[in-house]
């Protein structure tokens, strides 16, 4: 439905400044987006890459899980992050393609493409700035289009704890499925991550948003999820991931509901 259009402007300046690998990345990660979100607020905080060492560093999550929003759907999706680590910088990208299957819908796609730069001013400080395109079929959206930044801190970092928040300016272009409703909003999006890691053993990752509009607070978004990733073989984790949203104003369509949740199950490779 979205290949014959053009991609954001800001995406298009991404492309045509970023070196020559980095565009090729770029490339694969925002084809597989347009390919098909699966909820109001994507959690990049399940998805970030936990590796602290310098270099390239890549998950790959295959996903099967049962939705319920405006019916209930069986999902089998795939994740991709990849991240590049330097002294004090962190590129990160993330994609998604989801193949959704209900009794009255045979087929649908959803997805989203994410990049993400961190600058790393201390031990406990970073500054990020985010782009992001999204679709999700089964909420009605039919394009949505994130830009913006602002501090990361790290409130605790132990061996097997580790506990951040971030707070984070977005501007949001949203785009309705079937009807001609567009939306541009400023949001504040905060965020609360705790984790627990126990060598290559398991993972444990909590994270809860808030993206209210800045100027409208009464139009918020929430989402709580909790992931629990076990290690089985080598490279390969089980990972398990509930997870619950609700949008105070959600698209202009009465079938679709204001709170909506999600169970996953899947394998993880990491490389």
């Amino acid at each position: 439905m979205f290949h014959d259009k053009e991609p954001p402007d800001i995406l298009r300046g991404l492309f045509t400044f970023a070196p020559p690998m980095l565009r090729f990345l770029l490339s694969i990660i925002f084809f597989l987006a347009l390919q098909c979100a699966r909820a109001q607020i994507v959690n990049i905080e399940s998805l970030r890459l936990s590796k602290d060492s310098l270099g390239f560093y890549g998950e790959e999550n295959l996903n099967f899980s049962v939705v319920k929003n405006t019916q209930e759907l069986y999902t089998l999706s795939n994740n991709l992050a990849l991240q590049y680590r330097a002294k004090r910088q962190v590129y990160l990208f993330l994609s998604n393609l989801s193949f959704n299957f209900s009794e009255d819908v045979n087929f649908e796609r959803n997805g989203f493409a994410h990049f993400r730069f961190g600058q790393k001013v201390n031990s406990w400080l970073s500054l990020e700035a985010l782009v992001q395109y999204q679709i999700d079929v089964p909420l009605r959206i039919e394009q949505r289009i994130l830009t913006g930044g602002g501090p990361r801190f790290t409130l605790l970092r132990k061996k097997e704890h580790k506990l951040v928040t971030g707070h984070l300016v977005l501007y949001e272009e949203d785009k309705e499925l079937n009807n001609e409703i567009q939306h541009q909003n400023t949001r504040l999006s905060s965020y609360l991550v705790y984790k627990i890691s126990k060598a290559k053993q398991f993972r444990w990752t909590t994270t809860l948003y808030y993206q209210p509009r800045l100027d409208k607070f009464e139009d918020f978004r929430l989402s709580g999820q909790s992931q629990l990733a076990f290690t089985f073989y080598k490279s390969w984790q089980f990972v398990t991931t509930a997870a619950v949203n609700y949008d105070a104003f959600p698209v202009e369509d009465s079938a679709i509901p204001n709170l909506t949740y999600k169970i996953t199950n899947g394998l993880r490779l990491t490389f």
